[in-house]
């Protein structure tokens, strides 16, 4: 999953220097919130395997995702929130995941002259207000159980999709 990430995030990133993110953004949206009710009502019927094809396709659309609008998580949450055994070992996964693919990303868009010292104050902003929302949700998270935690998942999902649908 990694790997493909890698590959991907690169790719996209230069397509979305080149051409206007505002029709991708609608798209994403709209596949979003359609995703996210579709896994609400028939998700005890969907699982995704944790296998290598499923990992590289993962992987792939998140890093596409990821480099043509900074929003890579949801394949990967869909894919962990099946692969994964329990809240903590999800929790971890899914943390070092955004960690690594953040990093990454944001260096392939210095590489190509999309961030500025006025986008790295907004960054180092978002980035405190993203450490309080994790210590915030850490302490809601284990008390959640599996259910619940798909169910937050995929209504943040589908609030993300209306977000980008209508920005």
């Amino acid at each position: 999953m990694v790997c493909a990430l890698l590959l991907a995030i690169p790719v996209a990133v230069y397509f979305s220097s080149i051409v206007s993110g505002q029709i991708f953004k609608v798209l994403l949206g709209v596949i979003l919130i359609v995703l996210s009710f579709y896994f609400i009502f028939f998700n005890q019927h969907i699982h995704i395997k944790p296998t290598v094809l499923n990992g590289i396709l993962t992987g792939t659309i998140s890093g596409t995702l990821n480099g043509l609008f900074s929003t890579g998580g949801p394949p990967v949450v869909l894919y962990l929130s099946s692969a994964t055994a329990d809240n903590i070992t999800y929790f971890a996964t899914i943390q070092f995941y955004f960690c690594l693919s953040n990093l990454y990303s944001m260096a392939m868009r210095i590489a190509n002259g999309m961030i500025n010292a006025e986008i790295l104050i907004f960054a180092a902003i978002g980035i405190v207000g993203c450490m309080t929302g994790d210590l915030i949700g850490r302490r809601v998270f284990d008390r959640l159980d599996s259910n619940k935690l798909k169910r937050i998942i995929y209504i943040g999902m589908i609030l993300s999709g209306i977000l980008m649908f209508f920005s």
